[in-house]
């Protein structure tokens, strides 16, 4: 099946002419993320068109974890993914959807980031298995404004409503359990990456692509440090 989304996927990109900002973006984002992905209404959509992605290396990993805008998450054994119905990820009330998709192995960690400045670190390991068509659990820091897989080792990006970013090391975030409180971070943090691996990241501002180069612009810093300005134009998305 992997290969039929794959072939999919770059019909798509292929079809893709002139290649306008936003097309540039959505091949950007393909070519750092995704093979397959979900819609914001939890199915299974192929990459290019996409609302979630998830990266072709990524698709050895155990589990599929889901995120939804009212902070409910979610862990399914990838293998139980395919099974079925393999267009439908998973099962959302009326008034939600579905804002993060990735795959994790038992040692990853979930980090949510969530309203009033607080964010948490949730433990795969410790989130209860779940089918792929139920509700998943809810997290006590509410409503999610953005999430991320990641690992101890791995380099986190955050940046805030200012346009100031910086790199926080995993390891430094505390773990706490589903049902515990968030911790605070610096104010107005809107977007949080896991960017291990890479050297650039690309900002998406009034329909231009601006190339970032994270070591130029950012240093590891603790949680609620400022960060340094990234651009001076507004932000409509990071890849």
């Amino acid at each position: 099946m992997y290969s039929n989304i794959k072939k999919i996927y770059q019909d798509k990109i292929n079809d893709i002419l002139p290649p306008t900002a936003s097309a540039i973006a959505s091949l950007i984002d393909c070519s750092i993320n995704n093979i397959f992905g979900y819609s914001h209404d939890g199915n299974l959509t192929p990459g290019a068109n996409s609302s979630n992605n998830i990266g072709a290396g990524q698709l050895g990993k155990k589990y599929l974890i889901t995120v939804t805008k009212n902070g409910y998450v979610k862990k399914t054994v990838m293998d139980d993914v395919w099974k079925g119905k393999a267009t439908k990820g998973l099962k959302l009330k009326d008034d939600d959807e579905l804002i993060y998709a990735n795959t994790a192995n038992d040692e990853d960690f979930v980090i949510l980031l969530g309203e009033d400045d607080m964010m948490t670190k949730l433990a795969v390991s410790g989130l209860t298995t779940a089918g792929k068509l139920t509700l998943g659990s809810a997290a006590a820091i509410g409503n999610v404004l953005q999430a991320v897989v990641a690992s101890d080792e791995d380099t986190l990006m955050f940046v805030d409503s200012e346009n100031k970013g910086k790199l926080v090391m995993t390891k430094e975030l505390a773990t706490k359990s589903r049902t515990a409180k968030g911790q605070k971070i610096n104010e107005g943090v809107k977007w949080v990456l896991n960017v291990q691996g890479r050297d650039t990241i690309y900002i998406v501002s009034k329909g231009k692509i601006l190339p970032i180069d994270i070591a130029k612009k950012m240093s590891v810093k603790s949680k609620t440090a400022s960060g340094a300005e990234l651009t001076s134009k507004p932000i409509d998305k990071i890849l």
